[in-house]
């Protein structure tokens, strides 16, 4: 039983979703591992945060990419956030270039922005999107964008964390807070990105006017060339025979049946919807 459990713990790590992981990076241990820092504070244990309007976390992806996901996490953001500069607050970007800058006519990169509308907010339309959060897409100048504002959304205290997520590919963007849909795009251009900005996003490079989230902190961004990855849920697990089926142990979760064989000879396998996957484990470890 203990043997189980042990790995059922293992189990809970794993995440399934039949993509390439491209970046993992947690930010809590005070580093990042694979971005270009500029400013910001490392808060220990918790992630960065960004200190001024224009510090910021750059990723590049090292080709372009014409299908992806990007997940991570926030806490500071809260009902009235206002930016230094402006009450569009600018905190998440995806583009087709290093340097953020799509320029004045919109035709220097493809690029997917996230803002957050701070307090009284009227945008080019006349309306007021207090509240709201606004996902723009570009491709091929200005008559190629698009713009999404969510529905007005509820916004917790300063320790409230959001998960967020953005995919492309396919012809749409998609993007996500928490389990809430706030924007899907289509879009008729195949977006090539190569680069992710966390924090500042060097809006349209007319002096960076708009600015990042002051005291909001980041965490935990994923990266991949596709799908999302979903983590296993285990329901239940149970030794299997070894002697007739050579299957060690059964699991029952969110994907279904899995199955670790346990060939003395092999690397742990999990067999996930008929799916043959390598996991975490090797047949020769003590979790067995």
């Amino acid at each position: 039983m203990k043997k189980i459990s042990t790995v059922i713990l293992n189990l809970i790590f794993i995440s399934v979703g039949f993509c390439e992981i491209l970046i993992d990076d947690s930010l809590t241990d005070s580093q990042t591992l694979l971005g270009a820092q500029a400013g910001g504070t490392w808060i220990s244990g918790e992630g960065w945060q960004q200190s001024t309007g224009h510090d910021q976390i750059v990723y590049d992806l090292g080709r372009a990419y014409t299908e992806g996901a990007v997940v991570f996490n926030t806490r500071g953001f809260y009902d009235s956030l206002s930016g230094s500069s402006s009450d569009k607050i600018y905190f998440f970007g995806i583009y087709s270039n290093s340097s953020g800058d799509k320029n004045k006519s919109y035709t220097g990169a493809k690029f997917i922005e996230v803002r957050y509308n701070g307090i009284f907010n009227e945008d080019d339309d006349g309306l007021n999107h207090h509240g709201e959060v606004k996902t723009q897409v570009g491709w091929q100048g200005t008559p190629n964008i698009v713009n999404v504002f969510s529905d007005v959304l509820e916004w917790g205290g300063k320790e409230t964390t959001y998960r967020w997520t953005v995919k492309w590919g396919g012809g749409k963007v998609i993007a996500w807070r928490n389990d809430i849909k706030i924007a899907e795009i289509s879009n008729t251009d195949e977006l090539e990105m190569t680069h992710i900005f966390l924090g500042d996003v060097n809006y349209k490079g007319e002096g960076n006017y708009y600015t990042g989230p002051v005291g909001v902190i980041f965490s935990n961004v994923l990266v991949t060339d596709g799908d999302i990855p979903t983590p296993i849920q285990i329901n239940s697990a149970k030794s299997g025979n070894y002697q007739t089926s050579h299957t060690r142990l059964v699991f029952e979760s969110n994907f279904g049946r899995m199955v670790i064989p346990g060939k003395s000879d092999a690397e742990g396998v999990l067999d996930i919807k008929g799916r043959r996957i390598r996991s975490v484990f090797n047949s020769k470890s003590s979790v067995w």
